[in-house]
């Protein structure tokens, strides 16, 4: 009778054991659920502003460059102004021999 008392008392022990264990499972799983849908959100958001950075870079370069060929051209047409203006000031003896001399002038 007593070994029989002995088994019954490690079977609920073993369940008890068990339950907690089980318990404590449960614990670890809802907090990898929450984890993991905390850490999907942040990706989710990460990757939303890491986008939406290269969008906005990508709009900054094409202004840049779309400004810069604008000035380059207009700063040619500028030049090409200025050095006809250059020309028609020097002698025409000088012409197409412009010294530093001459573009002080």
């Amino acid at each position: 009778f007593s070994s029989r008392l002995q088994f019954q008392h490690l079977q609920r022990k073993r369940f008890e054991t068990m339950s907690k264990d089980q318990e404590t499972s449960d614990k670890t799983s809802k907090a990898f659920l929450s984890a993991s849908v905390v850490g999907a959100g942040i990706y989710y958001i990460t990757g939303a502003a890491s986008l939406s950075t290269l969008g906005l870079m990508g709009i900054g370069i094409g202004i840049g460059w779309g400004a810069a060929k604008l000035l380059g051209r207009r700063s040619k047409e500028a030049l090409s102004k200025w050095h006809q203006f250059l020309e028609g000031r020097v002698d025409a003896e000088h012409l197409g021999q412009l010294t530093e001399d001459d573009l002080e002038k």
